[in-house]
């Protein structure tokens, strides 16, 4: 089997770097979190056993896959903590389709953290995966995401009733989605507000 890792992303803070076996410590002390988790499909680790079976179940298995995702977050000063992550599933290839998701720890909420990666990897799979669409969701509740993915260009697309069951109920979500040119426009925009 073929020992495949993502590559090693760059934005102005931050390297999107591969998980690894040895990050399950840094992983646990935000995944434990029952905050972190609220708005999250999973449920908080109840302990570091949980955080090493994720990514050898989950990330191993998928980078065996060549997925690409998830990739940990990290701030250039401290490249081996990872202190979330970020990715991009295919929902459908044949038509072009990936779905962005994120995680962060708490501690870093509020600094534009998710922003400044989510345009990382979505400039990098435009780039390479050549998607036509990437969309993504978060649930009515989670306002802060809502607010995360307009900064990085998603356009919202409307509400979802009874979308999500996640940990024992149905949630409504917010949606949001853009397509390649979308992207070209907005890129385009900020680098005109820029200059």
């Amino acid at each position: 089997m073929e020992d495949w890792r993502p590559p090693i992303l760059e934005s102005e803070r931050l390297y999107l770097r591969a998980i690894e076996e040895s990050d399950d410590e840094s992983i646990y002390s935000y995944a434990c979190n029952e905050e972190v988790a609220m708005f999250t499909s999973w449920y908080a680790h109840e302990s570091i056993e949980d955080t090493r079976e994720f990514i050898n179940k989950y990330v191993m298995e998928g980078y065996a896959r060549k997925t690409p995702e998830p990739w940990g977050i990290t701030l250039k000063e401290n490249p081996e903590m990872i202190i979330g992550t970020v990715g991009l599933t295919w929902s459908s290839r044949s038509d072009h389709i990936m779905r962005f998701h994120y995680c962060l720890s708490d501690t870093y909420w509020g600094q534009g953290i998710i922003p400044e990666a989510g345009q990382c990897l979505i400039d990098h799979a435009f780039d390479v995966y050549k998607p036509k669409r990437i969309y993504a969701y978060c649930t009515t509740k989670n306002k802060s995401s809502a607010k995360a993915l307009e900064k990085m260009g998603f356009l919202s697309e409307g509400t979802t009733r009874a979308a999500l069951y996640s940990k024992g109920e149905y949630r409504d979500t917010l949606n949001y989605g853009m397509i390649d040119t979308d992207w070209a426009a907005w890129k385009a925009a900020q680098v005109k507000k820029a200059g």
